[in-house]
């Protein structure tokens, strides 16, 4: 990730109603527990048994976990 997105991604996190809207903007977290800001799509990643229970979700830039309503 460039410096430049780096940026623009801690920023947009200050916002949350933008990422949970169309959390694809931040970039895929690395593992479920990556610091933030990333998104993890817990529906097609992991087992199923960690933190979001299958539940996707995102990490903003001070670390705290936004989920996201499954359809």
């Amino acid at each position: 990730m460039t410096l430049a997105s780096a940026i623009l991604a801690a920023l947009l996190t200050l916002v949350p109603g933008v990422v949970n809207a169309h959390p694809e903007i931040l970039p895929p977290c690395a593992t479920e527990d990556s610091a933030g800001p990333c998104y993890w799509d817990a529906t097609t990643r992991g087992t199923g048994s960690g933190k979001g229970h299958g539940q996707p979700f995102w990490v903003d830039a001070a670390q705290r976990i936004h989920y996201l309503p499954t359809n």
